[in-house]
């Protein structure tokens, strides 16, 4: 068998572009072995970032979103502080688009269908592991504090969403 037909077989043609691939194919004659691989596919990869990161809140909301285009999953963590008060977390989604301000879309609650709680008041790792984030086009993770005026509660947010 030849590389190029062992590479055919495996769906894989070198010379193949796939957006931040790189493919490969080799043949070792000490064994006799034919090999293909694609490298870190765009589609395999995760963007990390920090939504949100404050502390001494002031006793307010806070509305952060998420731009889900080309994402296919979210998962958060969240590392909540109340201090003297509360923080609390509520996730909402659309499948709107907009090339404008994402705060004047349609919104609903997910929070419950996605990370199965009502609200998020306690530091912890929430998955998307159904992939309904999938079919989003922008999140909205709203943070409210209320410490009662002693604005001594800390949160950050993390997000990593997979391409």
């Amino acid at each position: 068998m030849t590389t190029q037909e062992f590479n055919s077989i495996a769906g894989l043609v070198i010379g193949d572009t796939v957006p931040g691939a790189r493919a490969s194919g080799a043949y070792s004659a000490a064994s006799q072995a034919e090999r293909g691989e694609i490298t870190n596919p765009d589609w395999g990869h995760w963007q990390p970032d920090t939504l949100f990161d404050e502390t001494n809140m002031t006793d307010g909301t806070y509305d952060i979103y998420v731009n889900m285009d080309t994402f296919r999953r979210l998962f958060l963590q969240a590392i909540i502080d109340g201090g003297s008060g509360s923080v609390t977390i509520k996730i909402y989604a659309s499948a709107q688009f907009t090339d404008g301000d994402p705060s004047l879309l349609d919104y609903d609650d997910v929070t419950n269908d996605w990370f199965g709680t009502a609200t998020i008041t306690a530091s912890d790792l929430l998955g998307d592991h159904l992939g309904l984030s999938s079919g989003c086009t922008w999140v909205h993770v709203e943070i409210v504090a209320a410490t009662g005026g002693a604005n001594d509660a800390d949160c950050r947010v993390d997000s990593y969403r997979l391409f």
